[in-house]
């Protein structure tokens, strides 16, 4: 027998769950020195846990996942497990603007080198530009002959980077900082969170009622031009793409969600 209609929505009682206040560690903040510190290492553990549950739901495997969309319910942010751990040894070298080279990072590169039809002697970084998929854009990779004097070294780095400057455009593509924020603003988590709760339990959240609680104090009109624009947006941030990008940024620009939650959360396991 069909499920009558009112069976097929949401009750109040069953949306009790959803507290956007939840989501407000999504947004970036300022630190004391007026620098915007963006949440990517959060942001990629939320990515990567929305896709894998969808990656379940789409093999018809509900009950696998049961469990941690209860999780998301109780605390949104919280990591699943699904996320690999790319954090990795810190090393004393490394700067906000100088990163040293590790395994991770060559297997990226190598990565987006293939992708983009790079041949045996592409110049790397010039190749990185053209590649808006790619989380490397904004940096320059070189090596250095430690044979030299520190002196040389300094004179021909500042050599190279003069000429890199005047030779390559300013890279533009890839403002995953502004995009992150856009993301946060637009509210695009709870929104899935509420999709994935349609598809973990089959009842529906009527359109209406839905925008009514991701944005309580907004017009019906500014309802409904967020609810086409979340949809689109859903499409984007929730890909194998994405995620891999922002597990790039969150590994070269690692935020303060780390230090905060350090000892507070248990330890990401490998991707399973």
């Amino acid at each position: 027998m069909a499920k009558k209609k009112s069976d097929q929505y949401a009750t109040d009682d069953e949306l009790l769950w959803f507290d956007l206040s939840k989501y407000a560690s999504l947004k970036s903040v300022k630190d004391q020195s007026g620098k915007t510190v963006v949440p990517y290492d959060l942001w990629a553990t939320v990515i990567r846990d929305r896709i894998e549950i969808l990656r379940f739901l789409d093999a018809g495997l509900t009950d696998k996942v049961f469990p941690l969309f209860e999780s998301i319910k109780t605390a949104p942010l919280q990591p699943l497990g699904f996320k690999q751990g790319y954090s990795g040894p810190t090393f004393s070298s490394d700067t906000p603007t100088i990163k040293s080279i590790t395994t991770n990072r060559v297997n990226w590169l190598h990565d987006a080198m293939i992708r983009t039809g790079a041949t045996g002697r592409t110049m790397v970084d010039n190749q990185l530009i053209t590649d808006t998929e790619s989380a490397f854009g904004d940096y320059a990779h070189v090596m250095v002959n430690l044979q030299a004097t520190d002196e040389q070294i300094c004179a021909n780095f500042k050599s190279w980077l003069k000429e890199w400057r005047k030779n390559t455009d300013k890279v533009t593509a890839g403002n995953y900082e502004q995009k992150i924020q856009t993301w946060a603003q637009a509210l695009i988590v709870p929104y899935m969170d509420l999709e994935l709760f349609t598809r973990m339990t089959g009842k529906f959240i009527q359109n209406e009622r839905k925008f009514e609680m991701l944005l309580p104090h907004r017009t019906a009109d500014e309802r409904e031009a967020q609810r086409s624009r979340l949809q689109k947006m859903k499409g984007l941030v929730f890909t194998d793409s994405m995620a891999l990008i922002v597990e790039h940024l969150a590994e070269n620009e690692p935020s303060q969600f780390r230090e905060k939650t350090e000892g507070e959360l248990s330890p990401s396991n490998e991707k399973q």
